[in-house]
């Protein structure tokens, strides 16, 4: 898929993809901006769209190179909206478009609690009924954990050391902060 080959259709799967894709990393205007997946002469029956970008947050995050809204997406009639970009999982459905992140699939920040998966996407038609079903599977190894440790309560370095040892794991990155006060005699 590409700027100027916006969709593949799967015949064999009954299956239409449509890639948004921009000559450059910033969108002009949002890919999914007048956009039906019905309209025209489509013959599948399963329309998917990919989109490497981002659904706003009101209030919490509103700006980037790729925007689209929850509203185009809704008005896309997709059944299926394979989202990235975010790092995290995160998935939900506007109008009848089911549409996820599926993160990445090892987390790289701290702040990544949902991040270290794949999604297996189920499309699957009953009696007439479209069902789109999203199942996330742990691909990732990688783990952080956050410790806090009162200053007060280390009796010695060797005692911080024999605590944080206990916690080593070679896929786990820890983020350790010392609060508080130490004691005079602690280096």
């Amino acid at each position: 898929l590409t700027d100027s080959r916006p969709s593949v259709d799967f015949p064999q799967l009954d299956l239409t993809v449509h890639g948004f894709v921009f000559p450059t990393k910033r969108a002009p205007a949002s890919p999914l901006a007048g956009f039906n997946a019905r309209s025209g002469d489509k013959a599948l029956s399963w329309q998917v769209g990919m989109i490497h970008g981002s659904m706003p947050i009101p209030g919490k995050f509103d700006q980037d190179d790729v925007i689209f809204t929850e509203e185009e997406v809704a008005a896309s009639a997709l059944d299926y909206l394979a989202l990235g970009h975010w790092h995290s999982v995160r998935q939900g459905k506007a109008g009848q478009t089911t549409w996820a992140y599926a993160g990445a699939p090892e987390p790289v920040a701290l702040d990544q609690d949902g991040a270290g998966q794949v999604l297996i996407v189920d499309l699957e038609r009953r009696d007439a009924r479209a069902s789109v079903s999203i199942q996330a599977r742990q691909v990732g190894r990688t783990k952080f954990e956050k410790v806090e440790i009162d200053a007060a309560s280390v009796g010695s370095q060797s005692d911080l050391e024999k605590t944080l040892r206990q916690k080593a794991d070679a896929d786990t990155v820890l983020d350790v902060r010392l609060l508080g006060v130490r004691a005079d005699a602690l280096d």
